[in-house]
């Protein structure tokens, strides 16, 4: 977890380093790595969010439907068309917007998808407002979250490590 950790810190000091547009395509298009893609989006305000959403659902279908829960379908275009302020009701929308964005069942949306992320993402990042918060909100989560979380287990690793023997290799 530690390990993981530190990955993390560095992709986001990669993010928090004021990429030059071209340099941002190139970490978002990195497909062995889409977790570029997920940090900026954890890093954009509350109404940016809700803007992909009403973006992304103009390429989608208007009949696209997903299965949710026990056997229900919902309509993709009518949930992503609606803006909204409860964090609890965007978080289940972008947990959908998940499901579509690593589709394996749904190869053409998941292109869609992922396209016009990278479209939104790169154009909406030219704002330098939006620009400006989302980065404040970036350098807030690797802060308070990640690092403060990293520290804690490195206390844990090194009290655990303290208690291991040291082993001695005999000739």
């Amino acid at each position: 977890y530690a390990q993981r950790l530190t990955s993390t810190q560095n992709q986001f000091k990669l993010l928090l380093s004021n990429p030059t547009e071209k340099r941002l395509v190139n970490l978002l298009n990195n497909e062995n790595n889409e977790s570029f893609i997920f940090m900026l989006m954890t890093g954009l305000p509350k109404a940016q969010i809700n803007t992909l959403f009403l973006y992304i659902q103009d390429y989608f279908p208007e009949d696209l439907e997903i299965m949710i829960g026990t056997g229900n379908r919902l309509n993709i275009t009518s949930l992503f068309q609606t803006p909204s302020d409860d964090m609890n009701y965007l978080i289940e929308k972008i947990k959908i917007y998940f499901r579509l964005f690593f589709s394996t069942d749904l190869p053409i949306i998941k292109h869609i998808t992922r396209s016009k992320t990278k479209d939104f993402l790169l154009e909406l990042l030219k704002n330098t407002t939006i620009k400006k918060e989302t980065h404040q909100n970036l350098r807030n989560t690797l802060e308070q979250q990640i690092n403060f979380r990293y520290s804690l287990y490195k206390i844990w690793i090194d009290q655990l490590e303290s208690y291991i023997p040291t082993l001695v290799i005999s000739e």
